[in-house]
């Protein structure tokens, strides 16, 4: 009934404003070349009425009658006033054109940018929006020698890039936040984050990133820290050919000495595709059997090698070629956009790294000096179209993204707590692939002449692959003159085959809106994605049969060893691979959520602008594993929910300046498809990775509260308090046991959160005109969290309840900080522009963030939590436009080259032994890049 009231009232508020009108439009033009002006400010001075001119120059302006001055503006173009007479009921079209100032502020853009991708464009988008969003685009990221999507998020306030782990939000870690491209759901390539790694997607193909910090019910309602919105460029100006290349080196990581794989410098291995030499065999079939090789028949069956390929490690390369055209079809337009980049990187690694056993006495059950040597690739295929004309505006998106890391690892020191053996070794060869294929449809369509009636529509059909083939370790002891000693047998050669692949992901949406002028707008529409992963996990074990001789070899040597006692002449010396696949080598998960959604954006008063919403969204996952046999049937874990999901966002404009504003929803959150992943992934440095498919959706209740001035056209400044109350946090837990520790995941009772988020953009030029080539920017986050813990966790292999085993929980504490969750961070830039010549302008920017101390994982049995420790990163990037066709940037990434450092915290047991509490550190060190681009 409340409802049917609420939907009578806003029926008789549209009908009554519709009766008390008039309306004003028109069309604003550049008046030198006679294109159309998007994004002018268009009011009626000394009131409250305002709008801005769309991307095509058209604007429409609703108000009460009466006597009015008329007023167009827009940075770097004079504006003009204009007396008008608005009478009831009448329609008042007033077209002009502006003229530039002669003293306008030059900008770099990107050639292929749209107007609406400018700074000030975006900013003032901000500032007009309802719901708390912001926005980075290519004028900002070119500005900034921003290269991709990922580094371009790091720009914006509250974010941050943790090395491998992706994108953190107000501290927060990557299971709250979620991706669209294009306003359609995209899948991740890698099991162990939400999203795929942003940065695959370079800067070059974007519009602009959008960011929402506050839900609103278009957007789906796996929603904490942020949603990212990715719009890829379809539409272009002007026609564009860009070839770009670079190089860099990084400090200890290239021109020194390097482990490879045996493949992954020639050929296809070269440019990221080592796979096609270490899938699966396929004389062990496509399920498991007890099957067996050796002679010759082994000797040929594998083409990647145990043992490495020594060389040094060149400098960093990438490449890239990016082209674009538009043809007139009448009075339609036809375009498209093409881009290739392919980029690699030697990283090389030390540090130590351990793991934690309990018992009489709680030590370290491995502690190892580990040296790693990796080599890492990013390949991306973009090719987008667009087809508009008056009404339609139709475009596709066609992407390929892939990442590969091959690494040579070699760790020295104690195993299984056998202190009495302190040079045990652990040689690894590991290869990981992803890949992600997408392809897009997507538009909109004016149902009526002037737009008021529009329709969206979209649908995406994507694949993913994530594998790990052939990761083969061994175990031995190494001795004083670096030469192993080894023997076969007891699980010391082991070859392990991991695919996990999304067959299908499909994704749509379907919107229809309805401005009723004044910014007024009535939206309704309907979304969802649907996908399913399955995976193959395959072991391969490397035996004697009756050899149990030890050998003393190089490194290097011990592949030739094996393929020569694959074939022994002596039989008794002779080895053989047999495969001993564990009976839940495969599992499968089927994930659908569907969506419908009603949202009203309304003025209420001049200065109170209001977005209030409803969605009802439909989840549903089933997991698929296997217990006890590989011969028994699948067993299903279900969890099916409901959710009604309300959404207000107000804005009080204060002023023509600032605004206030206010945000309060409610929202879910998911696992990330590991954690909630039927699967158990043996690691050879002594740690086991368990999926929990038992975990439960967390629940949030988002409050927001913002105050924002805008004091020019380049300027801004803000403060934000932010909550939330957040049931069944899903959290890492470290499970510390003496059969060797487990890394899993739990459901926590409930946590709050809060905090204040403050942001400026400030220009020195305020301060004096000399400095007027300087400009600040700056955000930073204070936050609490108190998660109150369960009395009872889900035990991940069979879903049963068992005692709490965190350690906090065993000395009586029932609450803690947020895992994943920094109590504070900072990300600065300042920036200095200037021009070398009339043709020649620079910028140097120097950028520092920083985050605090968090839970990496939640510490059990004895053991307090594992602590990610702060790092502070300090970039320098110089970009030069030397004329219309080069373009060139110089960085300096890392200056600092701050330890990255994980150590255990001061509250485990009294009985702890160990001197030092660090469980992993390693530096990545300073790199150095140069990148020039030709346009032509």
């Amino acid at each position: 009934m409340k409802i049917k009231f609420l939907l009578f009232w806003l029926f008789i508020s549209v009908i009554s404003f519709a009766q008390n009108t008039t309306k004003i439009k028109g069309l604003v033009k550049d008046k030198e070349n006679n294109q159309p002006l998007g994004f002018v400010s268009v009011s009626l001075k000394g009131t409250g009425y305002k709008t801005d001119t769309d991307i095509n120059g058209n604007y429409e302006l609703n108000a009460k009658p009466g006597n009015f001055t008329l007023v167009f503006s827009f940075v770097g173009y004079k504006s003009i006033e204009k007396s008008i007479t608005l009478n009831s009921g009448q329609t008042l079209e007033v077209n002009t054109s502006l003229q530039e100032n002669s003293s306008k502020i030059e900008e770099v853009v990107v050639k292929v940018s749209l107007k609406k991708t400018t700074e000030t464009a975006l900013l003032k988008e901000q500032q007009k929006a309802v719901e708390i969003k912001q926005s980075i685009g290519a004028q900002e990221m070119s500005r900034k020698g921003i290269s991709d999507v990922e580094e371009g998020l790091t720009k914006i306030s509250g974010i941050t890039k943790v090395d491998s782990r992706g994108i953190f939000v107000r501290g927060l870690e990557g299971r709250y936040t979620n991706l669209l491209i294009n306003g359609l759901a995209a899948p991740t390539n890698n099991p162990f984050n939400k999203m795929i790694p942003l940065d695959l997607i370079p800067s070059d193909v974007v519009d602009q990133i959008d960011t929402y910090k506050t839900f609103s019910p278009n957007i789906y309602g796996d929603f904490a820290g942020a949603t990212f919105n990715v719009q890829t460029t379809t539409k272009i100006t002007k026609p564009i050919t860009k070839i770009s290349i670079g190089t860099g080196f990084v400090t200890n990581n290239n021109l020194k000495d390097f482990y490879y794989s045996k493949n992954s410098q020639k050929g296809a291995g070269y440019f990221g595709f080592e796979s096609i030499y270490r899938d699966l065999p396929s004389v062990f079939g496509s399920q498991p059997k007890s099957i067996s090789i050796s002679g010759t028949k082994a000797q040929n069956t594998f083409d990647n090698s145990v043992s490495p390929t020594k060389g040094k490690s060149p400098l960093n390369s990438s490449y890239g070629i990016l082209h674009g055209d538009k043809f007139d079809i009448g009075t339609s337009k036809l375009s498209y956009l093409f881009a290739l980049n392919f980029d690699n990187s030697y990283q090389y690694r030390k540090g130590v790294r351990r793991t934690f056993q309990p018992g009489q006495y709680a030590q370290f059950s491995n502690n190892l000096y580990k040296q790693s040597y990796s080599y890492k690739t990013n390949s991306s295929a973009i090719l987008g179209l667009n087809y508009s004309s008056n009404r339609l505006n139709l475009s596709t998106n066609f992407l390929y993204l892939k990442s590969s890391s091959s690494e040579i690892s070699t760790s020295v020191g104690v195993l299984n707590a056998q202190t009495n053996t302190p040079n045990a070794f652990v040689g690894v060869n590991k290869y990981e692939q992803t890949d992600f294929y997408s392809g897009q449809l997507f538009g909109d369509y004016k149902l009526t002449s002037n737009g008021n009636h529009k329709i969206k529509v979209g649908v995406s059909a994507a694949k993913t692959k994530f594998g790990l083939p052939d990761l083969n370790s061994f175990y031995g002891i190494k001795n004083s003159n670096n030469t192993i000693s080894y023997n076969y047998g007891a699980n010391n050669f082991l070859r392990q085959y991991l695919t996990i692949d999304n067959t299908l992901y499909m994704s749509g949406f379907a919107e229809y809106s309805y401005d009723f002028g004044n910014d007024n707008k009535l939206t309704i529409g309907v979304n969802g994605n649907g996908n399913q992963l399955e995976s193959s996990y395959r072991f391969l074990n490397l035996n004697p049969n009756t050899n149990y001789s030890i050998y003393t070899l190089a490194y290097e040597d011990i592949n030739d060893q094996i393929l020569y006692d694959l074939n022994n002449p002596d039989l008794n010396q002779r080895l053989f691979y047999i495969e001993q696949s564990a009976y839940n080598w495969k599992a499968k998960v089927k994930d659908n959520t569907i969506g419908t959604y009603a949202n009203l954006n309304y003025n209420i008063t001049e200065k109170l602008n209001a977005n209030i919403g409803l969605r009802f969204e439909q989840f549903d996952l089933t997991s698929y594993y296997k217990d006890g046999s590989a011969s028994n049937e699948f067993k299903k874990v279900n969890n099916t929910k409901s959710y009604i999901l309300p959404a207000l966002n107000l804005k009080y404009v204060v002023n023509d300046k600032s605004n206030l504003r206010f945000a309060s929803s409610l929202t879910y959150t998911k696992p990330v498809s590991m954690e909630a992943y039927p699967i158990q992934i043996v690691d050879p440095e002594g740690e086991t990775i368990q999926g929990n498919s038992f975990l439960k959706n967390s629940q949030n209740t988002n409050v927001d509260l913002k105050y924002e001035i805008f004091p020019t056209n380049k300027e801004m400044f803000s403060l934000s308090a932010f909550g939330k109350r957040i049931e069944n946090p899903i959290e890492k837990i470290y499970i510390a046991s003496a059969g060797g520790p487990m890394i899993s995941y739990t459901n926590s009772k409930d946590a709050v959160l809060y905090g204040i988020e403050g942001e400026m953009i400030f220009d020195f030029g305020r301060i004096s005109k000399s400095l007027s080539n300087f400009s600040l920017g700056f955000n930073g986050t204070l936050m609490q969290t108190k998660v109150t813990l369960a009395d009872k966790i889900i035990n991940p292999i069979n879903g049963q309840l068992l005692d709490n085993i965190e350690n906090v929980y065993q000395k009586g504490q029932r609450t803690r900080n947020l895992q994943g969750a920094s109590n504070w961070l900072i990300n600065s830039d300042l920036k200095y522009q200037f021009n070398v010549n009339k043709k020649w302008s620079s910028t140097v920017t120097a950028v520092y963030n920083v985050f605090g101390k968090r839970i990496y994982s939640v510490g059990s049995n004895g053991f307090d939590h594992i602590y990610e420790m702060p790092v502070q990163k300090l970039d320098l990037v110089w970009t030069n436009k030397i004329n219309e066709h080069f373009d060139l940037k110089f960085s300096a990434d890392n200056i600092l080259n701050p330890k990255v450092r994980l150590e255990l915290g001061d509250e485990s047991s009294s009985n702890f032994i160990e001197n030092s509490k660090t469980y992993k550190d390693f530096k990545r060190g300073v790199g150095f890049s140069v990148g020039l681009n030709y346009t032509f």
